[in-house]
């Protein structure tokens, strides 16, 4: 379902362009833009659709991405770690979880629940699934969509490597 037709005047406004720049973007006339947001025309579904994808493209532009909020480094431990390095990272950077990482990938994650919960040795025995994976070119609001359901999110590069994360915390600072 689309938003309401009178919400393409807002954004527009919002991301500082005109009528004229908009119709150029979405490849009609100045005068079809005018005419949608004064109500004296209603367009068809593919239209209006285009229009607010556009908007939409630009809005995400315009935002903030995941490499402008992560923390990095990235404080983690390996599956053959000592629980008590993992607590003792915790503890050192004040932080409450962290990923596990094998040859550069995230295999899994640890945090003080696990820790007080679970028994073992090894970080391999009480880790739990790896956290979600995200582009360092993904929009901010996507992470906090993720972060509604996810304590972290891991960023990674164009290479596949793993460049920070992102907490809650990290969010609340903007």
């Amino acid at each position: 379902m689309l938003p309401k037709l009178e919400e393409i005047r807002k954004r527009r406004r919002k991301l500082g362009l005109t009528q004229k720049a908009l119709a150029k973007i979405v490849g009609i006339s100045q005068s079809t833009i005018a005419k949608i947001e004064t109500g004296k025309m209603i367009p068809n579904y593919n239209l209006a659709k285009k229009i607010f994808e556009k908007l939409e493209e630009m809005e995400y532009r315009e935002e903030e991405k995941a490499k402008d909020v992560m923390s990095s480094p990235v404080i983690f431990v390996k599956p053959e770690d000592k629980v008590e390095k993992a607590k003792e990272l915790l503890v050192r950077h004040k932080i409450s979880q962290m990923p596990v990482i094998e040859k550069g990938r995230v295999v899994g994650r640890v945090n003080e629940k696990l820790i007080l919960m679970k028994n073992g040795e090894k970080c391999k025995e009480i880790m739990d699934l790896p956290y979600p994976i995200v582009n360092e070119e993904t929009p901010v609001g996507v992470v906090k969509e993720i972060l509604k359901r996810e304590e972290m999110v891991v960023v990674v590069g164009k290479d596949g490597n793993i460049k920070g994360v992102i907490t809650r915390s990290d969010l609340i600072k903007l």
